[in-house]
């Protein structure tokens, strides 16, 4: 499996947009970066388990579950402890979101849980995780384009359901509530993911530094108009969903071909240092931030609080994530020894390089 850095640096994009959205109240287009991790996961995840199937000719479920266990809940864990010690957090919100059951518990009460609120973009991916495997040997037997086709009309299904069904979510002041977490709502980017697996699996993509280009700048042109256009109508929002998710489909195919274009920027040092840690980040940066407001620190102790989860993330790469994904590769697929390498380029995916999502 050859090593595709530049995905690291859209990481860095995502969770950068994501925190901008979170501590500067005039970003809220900043979601964006939700939506990419997203498409990155369902990319990933599908060309990892396409390749484990192309190798053994079968999808061992419980290795797959139990590696990505190792990955994400380790330092999910020691966050929840760590920011629940700190004080001021309740022992309910530090069960759901360490179920992964933040999504649903909004969806079905209408309450945040707070300060874990984030972690339903967690929740959202860890039950993509224990589904889609299920129903992959479906789409597998379907074959490449009508895979595409069907996971393509699902995505666009879903994310016009989405959009049509904000109205009756929406609180009597006009804005969204939290019932717009509902997983089946959200899980449009995930299946965009799915379908760009199928699409260009051993599969040249021509125009790669084109695709880069233009999905690169779309990412942040659409968050730019979300936020502009945020507050003029319920639906406003809901509306640059997809727009965002398939230029993130666009930058991310483009890069599987290389560095080409704007990728070279997600290629810097400091670059793939962020896109690396990113799941820490992504975990770290908003209950601090909860804190230091609840402490009353403001826009100040946001900022510390941001300085703080890097740090943090920092800490956790070295000492909880890095032990558990040596620990991971012990349950890595291996092809049979009397089984013939499939041709092709294979399943573009860096061994050892974190799936996040939502990160």
């Amino acid at each position: 499996m050859r090593r595709i850095p530049q995905l690291d640096g859209l990481r860095a994009l995502a969770v950068c947009l994501v925190i901008v959205n979170h501590v500067a109240g005039w970003f809220p287009g900043g979601a964006v970066g939700v939506n990419i991790f997203f498409v990155l996961s369902g990319y990933l995840i599908t060309s990892l388990l396409l390749d484990e199937h192309e190798k053994t000719g079968r999808l061992r479920r419980g290795m797959f579950y139990t590696r990505r266990a190792l990955r994400l809940y380790p330092a999910l864990a020691v966050m929840l402890c760590v920011t629940f010690l700190l004080g001021g957090v309740a022992v309910k919100s530090v069960l759901i979101a360490g179920s992964y059951a933040t999504n649903l518990f909004m969806t079905f009460s209408l309450n945040p849980v707070l300060p874990y609120t984030h972690t339903w973009s967690l929740a959202q991916e860890e039950q993509f995780y224990l589904v889609w495997p299920l129903l992959l040997p479906l789409f597998i037997r379907l074959g490449r384009r009508a895979s595409v086709a069907v996971l393509m009309s699902l995505a666009v299904g879903l994310a016009l359901w989405a959009q049509l069904a904000v109205g009756s979510v929406t609180a009597g002041n006009g804005s969204v509530t939290v019932a717009v977490f509902n997983p089946l709502w959200q899980a449009h980017g995930l299946l965009i993911g799915c379908a760009l697996a199928f699409a260009i699996r051993n599969r040249s993509v021509p125009s790669a530094a084109l695709l880069v280009n233009v999905g690169l700048t779309l990412c942040v042109v659409v968050a730019l108009a979300a936020s502009a256009t945020d507050g003029q109508s319920a639906r406003a929002g809901a509306c640059w969903n997809l727009a965002s998710e398939f230029a993130a489909a666009a930058a991310i195919a483009g890069m599987t071909e290389g560095a080409h274009g704007l990728a070279r920027l997600c290629t810097l040092r400091p670059v793939l240092w962020i896109g690396k840690r990113s799941y820490a980040i992504y975990l770290w940066h908003f209950p601090l931030i909860m804190l230091a407001v609840q402490d009353g620190y403001g826009k100040p102790g946001k900022v510390a609080a941001v300085g703080l989860a890097f740090l943090a993330a920092a800490l956790s790469w070295r000492l909880v994530e890095q032990p558990f994904l040596r620990l991971k590769q012990r349950f890595e697929p291996t092809t049979p020894k009397h089984a013939a390498r499939a041709p092709g380029r294979g399943a573009p995916i860096p061994q050892g390089v974190s799936v996040r999502g939502i990160m």
